[in-house]
């Protein structure tokens, strides 16, 4: 009964939170756009705190001349709001179409310049991974689900080609964000939220540079290898590519 009613407390809070700093957020992009991205960080930390979550970063975000392709494990929704709170610099992602039609989600997605993906279409999910492509060789971070949806039992799921393509295309350093406690926090198939303090273990970048088509594979192994090897870590093991 306890967690049930501090569920709906972190679901009013939350949700009020969110459109509060959300709208805030909008309006700065129409009309302070310069502000945007410098206030994305304590913006996503509000929204945060509203949903009653705390994030411990493990490592430092690196410095580079070139924005970088950040992958993470996918797990909860809450992750929408932990990669802006770390990520320094500007960004944008791969997501699915279906979040553009979430009330205030929508138009701060916009903002950001970020690209639907249609996983039912083919031809369009390759077309859009080319706009993203673009994207990055403005100067934007862009965030790719290499598992493509949210894992519904906690493992880490199989990971699809069509980011490490585009790492290989735009020669991007991959970026691994790994998560902890996302799933316990609150994941797809449960309405129950357990307040938390999530991790996030920031690794060294994995570099592309000189990598061709024929590299996707066993770049694809040894970057989900290096999730594994964090996820299913002993204590007090450091971390490195």
């Amino acid at each position: 009964m306890i967690e049930r009613l501090v569920s709906i407390l972190i679901y009013i809070t939350g949700i009020t939170g969110f459109v509060l700093v959300g709208s805030f957020m909008i309006l700065v992009g129409i009309f302070a756009p310069r502000f945007f991205y410098p206030w994305m960080r304590p913006a996503c930390n509000l929204i945060l705190l509203s949903m009653w979550v705390r994030v411990d970063v493990i490592g430092q975000f690196p410095k580079s001349d070139r924005p970088f392709l950040i992958m993470f494990n996918h797990a909860s929704f809450i992750e929408l709001f932990i990669l802006p709170y770390v990520i320094k610099g500007k960004f944008s992602a791969i997501t699915a179409s279906e979040n553009f039609k979430i009330p205030v989600l929508g138009p701060l997605l916009r903002l950001l310049n970020m690209v639907p993906i249609n996983r039912k279409n083919t031809a369009e999910a390759i077309a859009n991974t080319k706009r993203a492509e673009a994207i990055f060789n403005k100067g934007f971070h862009v965030i790719v689900a290499p598992e493509g949806t949210r894992t519904v039992d906690g493992d880490l799921r199989a990971f699809k080609k069509g980011g490490f393509h585009m790492a290989v295309n735009t020669q991007a350093s991959i970026l691994p964000f790994i998560i902890e406690g996302a799933f316990q926090y609150k994941p797809k198939n449960r309405w129950i939220i357990h307040p938390t303090t999530l991790k996030v273990y920031l690794s060294d970048p994995i570099p592309t540079k000189g990598k061709t088509a024929a590299d996707v594979q066993d770049l694809l192994e040894h970057t989900h290898n290096q999730f594994e090897n964090v996820i299913n870590k002993p204590a007090n093991v450091v971390i490195s590519a």
